[in-house]
């Protein structure tokens, strides 16, 4: 995808000097060129000319919103009943996005 986001892969690179084995990595600290922030259900990507596959690329799982770093288990189970809300009360395997 940094070959069609506005500032991804510059974006890698700094994520990659800035990370430390197994400590948590804020990225709200680090911003996107390319990625600009609506409102709190709306973000608005920059691409580098037409690609019109893109809005497939947005269904996929590696797209979806993650929620941030929780304590506790009682956060993370509401976590869990908002999620399976959403679906529709299907059954939806865990995040994979996110440890």
């Amino acid at each position: 995808m940094a070959e069609y986001i506005v500032g991804l892969k510059e974006y890698a690179e700094r994520l990659q000097k800035a990370a430390r084995p197994g400590e948590w990595l804020d990225l709200r600290e680090y911003p996107l060129e390319g990625v600009t922030r609506i409102d709190a259900q709306t973000y608005r990507v920059t691409l580098k000319g037409r690609y019109p596959q893109f809005v497939y690329w947005l269904a996929m799982p590696f797209f979806a919103r993650c929620p941030g770093k929780r304590t506790g288990s009682s956060s993370r189970r509401a976590w869990w009943r908002r999620i399976s809300r959403s679906t529709g009360g299907r059954s939806v395997p865990g995040p994979t996005c996110c440890p």
